[in-house]
């Protein structure tokens, strides 16, 4: 098999769906160092992000996808995401305030 960018993306989403998405990261890193351009690793590798609760490293990577690929069918999916994440970032940081708030 040739190492391409689109091979090492669906070696990623292989991990990703065993729940190894350490292992599907650095696929889906190793194809971007490829193809930098390749929305759908970055699109693969937010949701990884995501999955393993680095929640703004997953923003990052869904605003590359959304960056390469302004057509994309899920675009507006995409954004709700996105502000789903920046949502949940929030409350957690709120959360952390208040407890500490609390116990000083």
């Amino acid at each position: 098999m040739e190492i391409t960018a689109k091979n090492l993306n669906k070696a990623g989403i292989i991990y990703s769906l065993r729940g190894e998405h350490d292992i599907a990261i650095k696929f889906y890193l190793t194809a971007l160092s490829l193809d930098p351009t390749y929305s759908h690793a970055h699109y693969n590798l937010a949701t990884s992000y995501y999955k393993k609760g680095m929640f703004l490293h997953a923003i990052a990577e869904f605003n590359h996808y959304l960056q390469l690929d302004q057509f994309a069918p899920d675009y507006e999916r995409v954004i709700e995401k996105i502000e789903k994440l920046k949502n949940k970032i929030f409350l957690e940081e709120l959360e952390k305030v208040t407890l500490n708030s609390e116990r000083g």
